[in-house]
């Protein structure tokens, strides 16, 4: 169904509420530019839409010049629409006291506030009437002014609602998404548990024929038998990290070792930085626990890991992983930096806004990293990003070091690449 302006309710009350002496049978312009701003479609471009409505005004009074001129606006760069065309523009077009039309006698100019800025209606003609200070056609043009700014909040608020009803629609995109995903992740979980038991029965008889080898001095077979376990022994760690990764995330906050968190994340992220041909270097001081749920930091260190990734594929890089304690701030920072292609400055403000991405419709849904902020946030602490283009891009973790305790220090991590 097409749309027009018309459909908003009480559009224009300024015009129903014009005093009963004035006669609206006098004021054809005015009553013609109202009828051309209730048939506009609300689709159109503001510009458009203020054209046609100057255009309207000089079909009905050829004699007469008008023109709009607007200040920079959220929907349009600064504009001048005039008929005649042949209007004196100058170096400084908001000057409220500029003339447009020099070649008419008469000229007079109405403000039209819009937001912080005013734009200017104007009217020339040979009229000397058009001078007085009251007249039928001195209200008429008042009128018009006011529908014109009618206009401009009109198309203003028509602009917000389709921008609100296109991030809607992306959330329920999102969110269908969403929900396919926590499917499959149930599905995934159970497929988990089931393959813990055979995983470690493989181990053990592995093991148990590793050992008959080495008693009949086959030192081959030992070998492949010792790779097969270490095969198995990995699907098995992957398999307890899934399952760890996959817990509610409503859980507690509690002293998690960072080293162990880092490491965990790097082994879930193993496919993304394989086909990506990462190279990951992992630099951890002996940094004490910070005060976060175990599973979110982990879900926070695999978006960021994955998100590194998917820049530097196909062509790859290197991410460095590191970790150092900020004793003074009371904070431990975690760095995850990649030499990627960089993010570009004017959207960096915008990446953890929900719904917000750069990549296409497989590879994100904007969420991700809106879901980090607002854990590290909840954690009290903060996240930040440093990128030049050209040059790769850092993010900067800072969580507060854990009052307790109760979990094992940290292992100091050696510079080590996986």
């Amino acid at each position: 169904m097409r749309r027009t302006v018309s459909d908003t309710q009480d559009l224009l009350p300024f015009y129903e509420s014009a005093p009963p002496s004035a006669d609206r049978a006098s004021r054809p312009i005015a009553s013609r530019l109202l009828q051309c701003l209730n048939q506009l479609p609300s689709s159109l471009p503001l510009a458009e839409a203020l054209s046609m409505m100057v255009h309207v005004l000089h079909e009905a009074l050829p004699q007469y010049a008008f023109a709009l001129r607007i200040p920079a606006h959220n929907l349009m760069p600064p504009v001048l629409f005039a008929l005649p065309e042949d209007a004196a523009w100058s170096d400084d077009p908001w000057d409220p006291n500029l003339l447009l039309f020099p070649m008419f006698a008469h000229e007079r100019c109405f403000p039209i506030p819009v937001r912080s800025h005013t734009a200017y209606f104007h009217c020339a003609s040979d009229d000397p009437s058009l001078e007085a200070a009251e007249s039928d056609f001195v209200r008429s043009l008042m009128e018009c002014a006011e529908m014109l700014l009618a206009a401009i909040r009109l198309f203003d608020a028509c602009h917000a609602i389709a921008q609100h009803e296109e991030k809607l629609k992306a959330m329920h995109r999102s969110l269908r998404q969403s929900n396919k995903l926590a499917a499959l992740g149930e599905a995934s979980t159970g497929l988990m548990h089931e393959l813990s038991n055979p995983l470690t029965t493989i181990m053990t008889y592995t093991d148990y024929l590793k050992q008959k080898a080495n008693q009949r001095g086959d030192g081959e077979d030992a070998e492949r038998l010792r790779r097969v376990g270490e095969a198995a022994a990995f699907v098995l760690t992957f398999t307890r990290a899934f399952l760890s990764y996959a817990r509610p995330d409503d859980e507690l906050a509690r002293s998690v070792p960072v080293a162990q968190a880092i490491e965990q994340s790097v082994l879930f992220c193993k496919h993304w930085i394989d086909s990506a041909n990462v190279n990951v270097t992992v630099d951890v001081e002996a940094t004490p626990c910070v005060h976060i749920g175990q599973t979110q930091l982990v879900q926070v260190l695999v978006n960021l890991v994955a998100n590194a990734c998917q820049a530097m594929a196909p062509k790859g890089g290197n991410l460095t992983i590191s970790a150092t304690t900020l004793p003074s701030d009371g904070m431990v920072r975690i760095r995850v930096e990649d030499t990627g292609p960089g993010i570009d400055p004017d959207i960096v403000h915008r990446l953890f806004d929900l719904l917000f991405t750069t990549k296409n419709k497989e590879q994100g849904s904007g969420v991700g990293l809106s879901i980090v902020h607002d854990i590290v946030t909840k954690s009290k602490g903060s996240i930040a990003v440093d990128s030049t283009p050209g040059h790769g891009t850092s993010f900067i973790v800072m969580l507060p070091i854990s009052p307790e305790y109760s979990c094992p220090p940290s292992p100091t991590m050696p510079p080590s690449s996986y």
